[in-house]
């Protein structure tokens, strides 16, 4: 409970409405409008590139800019013994929703794509499929939102949601068409996903530990 308090007192109601309820019924609804009219692989690709620049873009109203040397809005923490604590409960709670919030994510679109398509969706490796669409997902969102909390600008964190977006774009591809094995990228962005996650909690409460003086300093 200390976490889940942590966590709300950084994203607002409305946030976290969008989060949890926006994002999971304009996901099944777009699912289910390219299973019934895109042929693969535009559809699946198409939808799992809005989820990533709708979840980079959401971290703005929370932690948006948190790493900058510009922005304060961490910086009261300081004032409290408990603030790194708060702080660190609260990035920890959002890496573990944001994880929890792509494989709900995932899920709709195959079970939509289930409804439609029936047992002809499930090849042999649609396992492997499933779970590379979420290393990849989260890897990818959880990176840009590591990027985008180092500046102010919401034009930053919507260019840096749309490069990553490419970037992923044409792995789903290369994974779709056969290209690449699967289990190597699924190997590859696990890996990554560990990586960027430590990061994601690491740097904002480095941050905030770094007194006034020090990026003066540095600056």
């Amino acid at each position: 409970m200390k976490m889940l308090r942590s966590y709300h007192s950084f994203v607002l109601r409305s946030t976290r409405c969008l989060y949890f309820l926006g994002i999971p019924l304009v996901t099944a609804l777009l699912q289910l409008w390219c299973s019934a009219n895109i042929k693969a692989p535009v559809g699946p690709v198409l939808i799992r590139s809005m989820m990533l620049i709708a979840l980079i873009m959401l971290d703005q109203w929370a932690f948006g800019g948190c790493c900058s040397k510009h922005a304060g809005q961490i910086d009261y923490l300081r004032c409290s013994v408990k603030g790194k604590v708060v702080l660190r409960n609260a990035l920890i709670q959002d890496c573990a929703l944001r994880a929890l919030v792509i494989a709900v994510l995932v899920g709709i679109c195959y079970g939509v794509d289930y409804c439609i398509a029936g047992d002809r969706l499930f090849v042999p490796n649609w396992g492997l499929e499933a779970l590379f669409y979420g290393f990849l997902l989260y890897t990818f969102i959880t990176l840009g939102v590591l990027i985008a909390r180092y500046s102010t600008m919401f034009f930053i964190g919507f260019l840096t949601a749309y490069l990553l977006m490419q970037i992923a774009s044409g792995i789903m591809l290369l994974v779709f068409m056969k290209m690449v094995p699967v289990w190597i990228p699924n190997l590859v962005l696990g890996l990554a996903a560990v990586l960027v996650t430590w990061l994601c909690i690491r740097n904002p409460i480095r941050k905030m530990e770094r007194g006034y003086y020090d990026e003066t300093i540095e600056g």
